[in-house]
């Protein structure tokens, strides 16, 4: 490859009791050697339940406008202490389980919010969220590094990270996540009919 472009969008809607709703769209156009260029589009949409117990998905991915590659299903599990059922119907028709220990992509980043609260500098876990032909559990880690207010040395900011001080508003930004709804979901949420 010479040269690399893209732009990526992503949307994130919803509530615990609604559920969360993404949607993301990542193009990129890669020209070779000897000049010739590819477009790709990756396009995914996915609806996670608020408590984590269901999610649908459905990507596709086009190559110069063909389309290459897609998949759609659904996962659940009856409690979230139980396995997950997984039903695929794109690309072909199959069933999958997977441990309740697998995470759902937002219960995924609720968690990290939580552990980041909690003042852990990391949290691993499996995640699965449809990729790889519905068929792929990641087995992730994520590092929660320390707020760091601008303008601050680098210099002294290692030296006050290495004696283990934490920064009074470090978590500021957590909170107001937590505050705006991104937390485990009630026990009820409000009926609409």
């Amino acid at each position: 490859m010479t040269a690399v472009s893209g732009r990526m969008v992503y949307e994130l809607t919803g509530s615990v009791c609604e559920g969360y709703t993404q949607n993301m769209r990542f193009v990129t156009q890669m020209t070779n050697q000897g000049g010739t260029t590819m477009i790709t589009d990756l396009r995914s949409s996915s609806w996670e339940e608020g408590s984590g117990r269901r999610f649908r998905f459905n990507s596709s991915q086009f190559r110069d406008e063909k389309p290459t590659e897609a998949t759609a299903g659904d996962a659940a599990r009856a409690n979230t202490a139980d396995d997950i059922k997984v039903e695929l119907t794109k690309p072909a028709k199959k069933g999958l389980s997977l441990s309740a220990r697998v995470y759902f992509p937002i219960q995924h980043s609720i968690a990290v919010l939580q552990a980041a609260k909690m003042g852990k500098a990391s949290f691993r876990a499996d995640l699965y969220d449809g990729s790889e032909k519905g068929e792929k559990v990641y087995d992730t880690v994520s590092i929660i590094g320390r707020h760091r207010p601008a303008g601050v040395n680098q210099h002294a900011a290692a030296r006050e990270e290495r004696r283990g001080a934490r920064s009074a508003g470090g978590l500021a930004g957590v909170d107001r996540l937590l505050r705006a709804g991104l937390r485990p979901a009630p026990t009820r949420c409000r009926s609409t009919s």
